[in-house]
């Protein structure tokens, strides 16, 4: 975070691997996420029962299970970021501070171009985008239809937006096309 782009340049031309925090801070903005996700699920009974400590400092078997899931999905998006710029670093020689901007920029964009559809309209398509988005252990135990009914819309459309966008651009790498996204949302619309 404290290097200045034109150092990272010099860096990574120096044979440095380096990656930006648009890339390695993805973790933190997941796990916080989902952490405000679960505090809109459940009730505050609910809350304090399934995801608070007790007075010794023991955490609920629920929070330990909602933990590791939440460490798994880090994990494996982490894993895909890596791989979509390793290899495009590969192909082209390009430097990583360069495809991390780029693959932020395309996520970003499908973002804003996906909330602005009414993709999040049509019934199948959303729950099963939410469906996935949604960590089992939280689906599971509130169950969809109540998700729905206590998560504000905002959050709901926000969190289908970036989780479809950035799926589809780990999935299909940033050289896929308009068709391909067509394709790619087709497979939630059943």
């Amino acid at each position: 975070m404290f290097i200045t782009d034109p150092a990272r340049q010099v860096l990574e031309d120096r044979g440095c691997i380096l990656f930006k925090d648009a890339s390695t801070n993805k973790g933190g903005v997941t796990s916080s996420s989902l952490e405000v996700l679960a505090g809109l699920s459940f009730s505050d009974k609910e809350f304090t029962e399934h995801m608070a400590a007790d007075a010794d400092g023991r955490f609920p078997d629920f929070y330990k299970t909602y933990v590791e899931e939440i460490i798994e999905r880090v994990e494996a998006n982490a894993k895909c970021e890596f791989e979509i710029i390793w290899k495009q670093r590969q192909l082209t020689g390009r430097r990583t501070i360069e495809l991390t901007l780029e693959l932020s920029e395309a996520i970003n964009d499908l973002f804003d171009v996906i909330l602005a559809s009414d993709l999040y309209n049509k019934p199948n398509v959303r729950k099963n985008v939410l469906m996935e988005f949604f960590p089992k252990t939280l689906s599971d135990k509130v169950g969809y239809e109540t998700l729905m009914s206590r998560i504000p819309e905002t959050y709901l459309k926000a969190s289908f937006a970036k989780f479809l966008s950035a799926q589809y651009y780990y999935e299909k790498g940033t050289d896929s096309n308009v068709y391909e996204f067509y394709e790619f949302v087709n497979k939630y619309d059943h």
